[in-house]
């Protein structure tokens, strides 16, 4: 995610550009009757707008129709477990604080993970395991570990290479402990039975 300080300069540039390719085309205009499109950055500004999607994870377009399309009351409204929910995105700050909101409360099941193809795994097979791009975990940071607490699942943070890290929830943790503690403890009672039973035969 970006800076507020960088996401609102970055939009205010944009507006900038956009007064000041009308007003040109306005002075082109009234010079004849062919006026040219003089939007010569046309492709640079698609280019930004492209930036700040990925850079702010705006899966809805948000920015685009907040640049172009709004309505004078810049307000979104959708339905979300039976409630009318709506947001009033006016100010520039009000769209940053919406985007950042959309994706700390993403569902977990909108969120970038799938499941492990490779199936190298080391981990038992009963357990899902899960695999999630590097750079989405970082722009789904809280999500993600909302998603490890809420499910046992080995999940894979994989980067270039071999840059890989292996999250696990607490609970899953605790039980692989708890699992090697007991049979930690059935291994002695085993070999503690066969030293007796050593013993005996030799009485």
């Amino acid at each position: 995610m970006l800076t507020r300080k960088t996401f609102t300069e970055a939009i205010g540039n944009i507006k900038k550009h956009e007064e000041i390719m009308d007003k040109l085309n306005d002075v082109v205009r009234e010079m004849g009757d062919f006026p040219p499109n003089l939007d010569f950055e046309n492709l640079n500004r698609r280019a930004l707008l492209q930036v700040l999607k990925e850079a702010m994870n705006d899966r809805y377009d948000y920015i685009s129709w907040w640049l172009y399309e709004a309505t004078d009351d810049y307000t979104v409204s959708w339905e979300e477990n039976g409630r009318h929910e709506e947001r009033n995105l006016k100010d520039v700050d009000a769209l940053y604080d919406f985007l950042v909101e959309q994706t700390r409360t993403a569902s977990f099941t909108e969120l970038p993970i799938y499941d492990d193809a490779s199936k190298e795994r080391s981990y038992d097979d009963a357990l899902p395991y899960k695999v999630i791009n590097k750079e989405d975990f970082l722009t789904y940071f809280d999500r993600v570990l909302d998603y490890i607490d809420a499910n046992e699942v080995v999940l894979e943070i994989r980067g270039e290479g071999k840059d890989r890290y292996i999250l696990l929830s607490v609970q899953y943790y605790n039980k692989m402990l708890a699992e090697e503690d007991a049979l930690e403890k059935q291994l002695e009672s085993m070999e503690k039975k066969i030293g007796e039973g050593i013993c005996n035969n030799n009485g």
